[in-house]
């Protein structure tokens, strides 16, 4: 699963975010089930206590893969919850299956990593190069460039909420060695608590 550490470059567009009004959840580029849900009453109540929501959606061009996606309002602004991530050394912090993560280049509004991930002991060790994108303040877009996924994509958004973050994650991905959806899907829900859980944590503590 694709850990995405922002650039320099990022970090410079996310500072703008204190200087515009808080955009709509129907943004650019995320998947439309996932702007839709996170609309809905139920779920703006789960995020308003706290809650991690996650939901599996089907991306709006066809694609094969799992796509998932999760939510958690973190009680901190978009740039502390992008201090938190901002870093390939850092990414290990949150997410403890990436073991190692190496940036390959940059240039304008991109950055070019390769990772190692062990996703699960019935998966062998993954590696793969992904691009990471920045279209605007607070959106992180990847894609995956190279290694053992078949398919690799999805993204960050941090939107401002009154002096807290809404911290939404999605994405698609299918190693190329073939594994069964429902076991897949049960080690992303895992991972995809764990990971946003953690951010939360570690925010937290560097405000102590």
């Amino acid at each position: 699963m694709a850990q995405v550490p922002l650039s320099k470059y990022a970090a410079a567009l996310l500072l703008l975010l204190s200087l515009i009004p808080a955009p709509s959840l129907a943004r650019d580029e995320v998947p439309t089930q996932v702007a839709q849900a996170l609309t809905t009453e139920a779920i703006s109540q789960q995020l308003m206590r706290g809650e991690i929501v996650i939901a599996a959606f089907t991306p709006d061009q066809p694609t094969t893969g799992m796509s998932m996606w999760a939510a958690l309002r973190i009680s901190a602004s978009p740039e502390k919850v992008f201090a938190a991530i901002s870093l390939c050394e850092q990414a290990v912090r949150w997410y403890q299956k990436l073991k190692s993560c190496q940036q390959l280049d940059q240039g304008p509004g991109f950055t070019e990593y390769k990772q190692r991930v062990k996703l699960s002991w019935y998966l062998p060790e993954l590696n793969y190069s992904f691009r990471a994108s920045y279209p605007y303040p607070g959106e992180i877009r990847f894609q995956a460039l190279s290694g053992d996924l078949k398919t690799l994509q999805g993204g960050w958004d941090l939107y401002p909420r009154g002096g807290a973050t809404l911290a939404l994650y999605f994405i698609t991905i299918e190693p190329k060695l073939p594994s069964p959806d429902w076991l897949m899907k049960k080690t992303m829900r895992k991972d995809l608590s764990e990971m946003l859980l953690t951010i939360s944590k570690i925010v937290a503590a560097d405000k102590q």
